[in-house]
């Protein structure tokens, strides 16, 4: 899956589970949209926000995380504090970058869309800390060997040991480093499955979501869909929105879509193809693309819609026919999209809870 339609499909591809898993970007880039404006104060409220001190004994850390843990530096090179855990400035400053790479396909953001992805990226390694500490205070844990074979999984799928060597000289990490961050993702992965195995659901619930999207389960045929991106610029001009309402706005009016697209569109690798992102299943769209052109005919452009890429007009090219699915047929989905809603309103809450001074138990 390329960059351009990993904005729009709610999958990812291998490549991109060993990034998420090992640099922790893929959650923070996928939210980066909905983060408030940062500036000078993002890292003193930090480090404000996260300096209680647990109760009780020290939480136990495995081996490779002493190993890997930095050494202390000038209050300079911490930008957080969280009960004790110092996240370094130089551990911040290169996951900003390599989550700046990748929302850009290599390029860099305008200075508010940067400062506003760097907030973000420091509140979500807050919070990953925060939910490490409180998985081993509840008696949460992962071994060695299940370490291992992780990593060999991720390994595999990376392409080999000479691949995974190539990862690590590109983007400067150690292989201690990369057996921490994988441990860590692990710890909150099995923090997850304990929350998810709490989710009760019944049918009423299940059937209530199915009567009330019919935009994802009324067929089983694809869509062609093409896009114009729109980012902020750093230039200082019109924002991505504004932008992106003026062009709808021409296209409405008589401008064609390929004229559009060479016009305004910011993604560059999608301009030859006058911006096709392919064809999708609509139940690989995110829930705000798929509420955005339900309603469509072929043809149509929708409104403004935003995601952590920027801000989108879709235009559905084509309809591909296919049979309703019934209830029965999409009730295993169903239940593992609800279920998977609740854990991350849960782990949303307790997030909350623990940036507050909650108890880490």
């Amino acid at each position: 899956m390329d960059g351009r339609s990993a904005s729009i499909s709610a999958k990812c591809g291998q490549a991109a589970l060993l990034v998420s898993i090992l640099l922790s970007l893929v959650a923070a880039c996928d939210d980066a949209e909905s983060s408030r404006d940062g500036g000078s104060g993002t890292v003193d409220g930090a480090r404000s926000a996260g300096d209680a001190k647990p109760e009780g004994a020290a939480l136990p850390v495995p081996s490779d995380e002493r190993a890997a843990a930095p050494t202390a530096g000038t209050p300079d090179s911490v930008v957080a504090t969280v009960h004790g855990v110092d996240i370094e400035r130089a551990d911040f400053e290169q996951t900003l970058q390599h989550a700046e790479r990748a929302l850009t396909m290599g390029g860099r953001l305008a200075e508010g869309e940067r400062a506003r992805l760097a907030d973000k990226i420091l509140q979500k390694m807050i919070q990953d800390e925060l939910f490490v500490q409180h998985a081993r205070a509840i008696g949460l844990s992962v071994s060695d060997e299940e370490v291992d074979s992780r990593m060999n999984t991720l390994l595999e799928a990376s392409g080999g040991r000479t691949a995974y060597l190539q990862f690590l000289a590109t983007t400067g990490l150690d292989e201690a480093r990369m057996r921490r961050n994988l441990r860590r993702n692990m710890l909150v992965e099995r923090l997850m499955d304990r929350i998810r195995a709490e989710v009760k659901l019944d049918e009423k619930q299940l059937r209530a979501h199915y009567e009330s999207h019919p935009e994802i389960y009324a067929s089983t045929g694809g869509l062609e869909l093409a896009q114009i991106l729109f980012r902020d610029r750093a230039d200082g001009g019109a924002d991505a929105e504004s932008r992106a309402r003026k062009a709808r706005a021409e296209i409405r009016s008589g401008l064609s879509w390929k004229e559009a697209v060479d016009r305004y569109t910011d993604d560059q690798a999608g301009k030859a193809q006058a911006g096709s992102l392919g064809t999708l299943r609509p139940a690989d769209l995110l829930p705000e693309f798929a509420g955005a052109i339900a309603s469509l005919k072929e043809g149509e452009v929708s409104e403004p819609v935003h995601s952590p890429a920027g801000v989108h007009l879709l235009r559905v090219v084509r309809r591909q026919a296919g049979p309703a699915r019934s209830f029965e047929e999409a009730r295993e989905e169903i239940q593992r999209e609800l279920i998977e809603a609740e854990v991350k309103k849960r782990m949303d809450a307790l997030a909350r809870r623990l940036a507050q001074g909650g108890d880490i138990r």
